[in-house]
């Protein structure tokens, strides 16, 4: 499962990463949802395209027990979580997709089992890998944390940068997280 969490930005740049990951092997599938550096409806054309499935305030049942959501970047339009697990069984694992890890703060995510967000790029400088000014307005740092109804949530630093600011002691990162269930009748 290859999960996409927006802001590709536009025209020939966004093509080319999407055309690049689009390649990936993923079992099963790869989905996407926008950023708020993304015209979402050429992200999403371009998407679909590429056979990417875009995730706009919905979800689906990836396999048994276990349901994957994304929702709208909350910037540019709204993100409706309850909309995206609407058809989510109520025994399943969910895994939530927002390119905002602030929605958690503005929307119930009690029926999130897992949030993974990025937008932040974790400040994106910082002096020497010990302070970074951002982390005075941010909310959530790059990492492991908790949404405030008790999901999982992880805020990935992001592989790009905003344009014209270099990424100073922040590692671009992607990331590789391995589910497993505990045992049989539990998520």
């Amino acid at each position: 499962l290859l999960l996409l969490g927006g802001d590709f930005q536009r025209g020939r740049a966004m093509l080319r990463a999407l055309s690049i990951l689009s390649h990936v092997s993923a079992q099963d599938g790869i989905y996407g949802v926008e950023g708020n550096h993304d015209n979402y409806r050429k992200l999403f054309s371009a998407m679909l395209d590429r056979g990417i499935t875009p995730l706009d305030n919905n979800g689906l049942l990836l396999k048994p027990q276990f349901y994957l959501a994304g929702v709208a970047d909350m910037w540019r339009r709204k993100a409706d979580i309850a909309a995206a697990l609407q058809n989510a069984p109520q025994d399943a694992f969910t895994l939530l997709v927002s390119h905002n890890p602030d929605v958690c703060l503005k929307q119930d995510t009690s029926q999130v089992d897992l949030l993974l967000s990025g937008h932040t790029h974790d400040g994106q400088i910082s002096f020497w890998g010990l302070w970074t000014p951002a982390h005075l307005w941010l909310r959530f740092k790059a990492g492991w944390s908790k949404t405030p109804h008790g999901a999982d949530l992880y805020v990935c630093a992001g592989a790009g940068q905003l344009k014209g600011t270099p990424r100073f002691y922040v590692p671009p990162e992607v990331i590789f997280i391995t589910l497993k269930a505990e045992n049989a009748g539990n998520k």
